[in-house]
């Protein structure tokens, strides 16, 4: 798999686990998404950061989720 192939998965796993835990709900993910798809080079984490759709600590859980997921 490439960084490329890899990175996007990282998004995709990080975007359906804030809504499946309900960090965030269906209309953020698009609208989040949409703006990932646009410009790839800034995570999905932060873009619904900065839009305030997550707060720092929720995303920090996430993102630690998705690194264990891709560990094992």
């Amino acid at each position: 798999m490439t960084t490329s192939n890899l990175e996007s998965d990282r998004n995709l796993l990080f975007g359906i686990l804030a809504l499946q835990m309900d960090f965030i709900d269906r209309d953020q993910l698009i609208a989040a998404m949409n703006a990932w798809v646009l410009n790839k080079a800034q995570p999905l984490s932060e873009i619904l950061t900065d839009r305030g759709s997550l707060e720092d600590e929720e995303k920090s859980l996430l993102l630690a989720m998705v690194a264990k997921h891709v560990e094992k």
